[in-house]
């Protein structure tokens, strides 16, 4: 006779209707997991979030290749003028001075209004701080 091995805690038999409410709870569990991943995603994907995800990472980007620039040349004149040479040579094309010139203006306007938004935000919330000192101190 071969050996069979027993569970030693058998799983509980469920009628029909046990399963059938089972299932169900699980449905709505799952549909109210789904509904909470959409506000995440909906959360994430407007157009402000994805404008400083993007700028982050472009800015990420620029001070590595710049670093690595910096560090592989060393700060050598024979190894940087290939880099300058390349620039000069992009400035005066004159096909990519207008595309030069709209990045430049997108680039000031990008820079100029996080500026802004970060003046803005930490003027406004310097500003409650300052008011609740002044509560703070008005209730002593």
């Amino acid at each position: 006779m071969p050996y069979s091995r027993q569970p030693s805690n058998p799983a509980p038999v469920l009628s029909a209707a046990d399963r059938k409410k089972k299932l169900l709870a699980d449905g709505a569990l799952h549909r109210a997991n789904i509904m909470v991943a959409r506000a995440d995603i909906s959360a994430g994907v407007h157009p402000g979030a994805l404008a400083r995800e993007a700028l982050g990472q472009f800015s990420v980007t620029a001070k590595t290749l710049l670093l690595d620039t910096v560090r592989t040349t060393a700060m050598n004149p024979a190894k940087l003028s290939p880099l300058l040479m390349t620039g000069l040579s992009l400035l005066a094309r004159k096909s990519m001075r207008k595309p030069l010139m709209y990045a430049s203006i997108a680039g000031g306007a990008i820079a100029g209004a996080v500026y802004l938004s970060r003046l803005f935000r930490g003027g406004a919330s310097a500003s409650a701080q300052d008011q609740s000192n002044q509560n703070d101190d008005a209730e002593q």
